[in-house]
């Protein structure tokens, strides 16, 4: 299983760009986990401001949250090698949600899974809850469902050290 995956320039450095035997090079952008993590409380700002300024310019705003979030780890460059904990957390989620899921060496796949489905399930809640403005729900909710991810992408990241 390690033979078939290379990171970098080695098994041992873990870094750079993910090579396999059903995968091409991906680029590598930390950027993109900071952006991920910053958007959940301004979208749900966004979310929380229809009370005030109404509808439609709060789905203004959320397009422009979920636009900012998508387009913003484009802006950075793709690193060929990093050991930062964010490089590691973007090439460990690409390979768990694509094709080489299989070839991560992972013992806690039923927990990696329970994380990720209840970061989303809280992160749902928290967004309909801030729909109708219930300010501590949608604190507690958010807050539980950002821990939840972080927890998720600290245990993904700690799969490719080994």
């Amino acid at each position: 299983m390690a033979d078939k995956l290379t990171l970098g320039r080695g098994i041992g450095k873990r870094t750079g760009s993910v090579r396999n035997d059903t995968t091409a090079d991906w680029p590598i952008r930390p950027a993109e986990v900071w952006v991920r993590l910053g958007a959940v409380p301004m979208l749900l700002a966004a979310v929380w401001s229809h009370a005030r300024l109404g509808w439609l310019p709060s789905l203004g705003l959320i397009m422009a949250v979920v636009g900012m979030a998508l387009a913003l780890p484009r802006l950075q460059p793709a690193v060929r090698q990093s050991t930062s904990w964010a490089a590691r957390v973007c090439l460990a989620e690409r390979l768990w949600f694509g094709p080489g899921r299989a070839e991560l060496p992972l013992d806690n796949q039923p927990a990696l899974r329970f994380l990720f489905s209840f970061s989303m399930t809280t992160l749902v809640g928290a967004v309909l809850t801030s729909a109708l403005n219930l300010l501590d729900s949608t604190i507690l909710l958010a807050a539980t469902s950002l821990s939840a991810r972080l927890v998720f992408q600290a245990l993904l990241a700690g799969s490719l050290q080994r």
